[in-house]
């Protein structure tokens, strides 16, 4: 009838998880998880040029594009189905206390979709949030409490002069020591029971040949990230270029060892500092 609009039918869905936001929101913004617990529409997922995923559902092939947010949590994404059409999908992830989270999804049924297979697609929802759910609370407690740690360090971190907030925030936490791994970007963290390893994106690919020690390239990288003036990433290119394949840093101690690949060494002391 003329002068009717076209109501679009969506369904809202959410899950409790007994897991921080921040570790919520870091499970689920990595594509590569899905198969583990979108247990009823993707197969199998690979990364493709930009933002894109390319997906195996039950129904052939599909796209993800992202939109997401980390610190809205927000996790917003299209979900491009062959034979479903576009779902165009809201979702954030937020905290409701210190160790727990609500995850919210809303999915507006496509135009081209039926309203019976739209109403199947949400009763099977309910089993990948289980699912989902399920997988977050499984991480082990030692990633949790690093990572609750880090998000704490990194929002009272001043931009001159902060990593040794950082340090001191972590050894509160339990946090013993921290191995940087260059170029592949690996770093281990050590607690008295239990270690976490966090791999980065490598610096290098394929075969390369590893830079001459230098120690005044590494000082001068070393003074440009104290003085806030590049990135992180920044300054673990720099270093590698010094020829650092290797830095541990003691919290108990409070320094900074830095390593080349033929047992030259340089080592720091950074200040003891206090946080509320």
């Amino acid at each position: 009838m003329k002068g009717e609009k076209t109501v679009t039918a969506s369904v809202t869905k959410s899950v409790q998880i007994a897991r921080s936001a921040a570790e919520g929101y870091d499970f689920i913004a990595n594509p590569e998880t899905m198969p583990q617990w979108a247990i009823h529409n993707v197969k199998a997922i690979r990364k493709l040029e930009g933002a894109r995923w390319e997906m195996e559902t039950p129904r052939g092939k599909a796209t993800l594009i992202p939109h997401y947010e980390k610190k809205a949590g927000i996790l917003d994404h299209e979900f491009i189905d062959a034979a479903e059409g576009v779902w165009r999908v809201t979702a954030r992830i937020v905290p409701v206390g210190p160790s727990d989270s609500v995850y919210v999804i809303t999915l507006p049924k496509p135009d081209a979709l039926p309203a019976e297979v739209f109403e199947e697609g949400m009763r099977l929802m309910d089993d990948e949030l289980a699912a989902l759910k399920a997988c977050i609370e499984a991480r082990p407690a030692a990633i949790s409490r690093l990572q609750a740690a880090m998000q704490r360090a990194m929002a009272g971190r001043p931009k001159v002069g902060g990593f040794p907030y950082l340090a001191e925030t972590l050894r509160r936490a339990g946090v013993t020591r921290n191995i940087w791994f260059l170029p592949a970007c690996e770093s281990l963290y050590t607690r008295d029971e239990s270690a976490v390893v966090m791999q980065g994106t490598p610096l290098v690919t394929g075969t390369v040949a590893v830079p001459r020690f230098d120690r005044n390239a590494l000082i001068a990288a070393l003074r440009k990230d104290q003085a806030g003036e590049g990135t992180f990433p920044e300054f673990l290119a720099a270093s590698w270029r010094a020829g650092v394949v290797r830095y541990d840093v003691d919290f108990a101690g409070r320094t900074v060892t830095y390593y080349g690949c033929n047992g030259e060494e340089y080592a720091e002391h950074y200040p003891a500092v206090e946080i509320s």
